[in-house]
């Protein structure tokens, strides 16, 4: 299970006796990541528990607001990737967060709803207008029945078993 959390390193404290406060990123039980907040703090500040800031410490609200805004980031980051059907792998991930990727656009398959699209924004000044409005009432009643049966409309999907799947139900 993925999990995005703040955590603290008490082995890696520096010589002023301050340990790095770190994002760590799960992607499952045996693949985990640590980003660097580049944030610093003694370790009887930190809970462990809650993965904050101890409110004793006087810049408390500011650290742990710094480290949330990242730790969202690095959420944001994996949300993004799942919406967009990618794996967010700790390196996917780790290069996100450190800007490393210059960001291509992904190469995007125009599927069937783009093609409709295009097809009634073609059909002003060929048809009347009374036709387009019933190619827009038949984009409901597709969109409708794809969610109603979770049945993606894709060109490979209408075929004879789409026209059956109606029938049968």
């Amino acid at each position: 299970m993925r999990s995005v959390k703040l955590i603290s390193k008490k082995r890696a404290s520096r010589k002023d006796g301050t340990a790095p406060v770190y994002i760590q990123y799960s992607y499952n039980r045996d693949k985990r990541i640590l980003l660097n907040t580049q944030k610093y703090i003694a370790p009887k500040d930190w809970n462990s528990d809650l993965g904050k800031v101890r409110r004793r410490h006087p810049e408390s609200e500011r650290i742990s607001e710094y480290c949330e805004r990242l730790k969202q980031r690095v959420e944001s980051i994996v949300d993004k990737a799942l919406l967009d059907q990618i794996d967010p792998t700790p390196e996917y991930v780790k290069e996100r967060f450190e800007g490393k990727v210059i960001l291509q656009a992904p190469e995007k398959t125009e599927d069937f709803w783009h093609y409709w699209d295009k097809f009634i924004d073609s059909s002003h000044g060929r048809v009347q207008n009374y036709a387009i409005v019933q190619y827009g009432g038949l984009a409901r009643h597709l969109r409708e029945f794809e969610k109603c049966y979770s049945y993606p409309i894709t060109f490979d999907s209408v075929d004879y078993s789409f026209y059956c799947i109606k029938r049968a139900n």
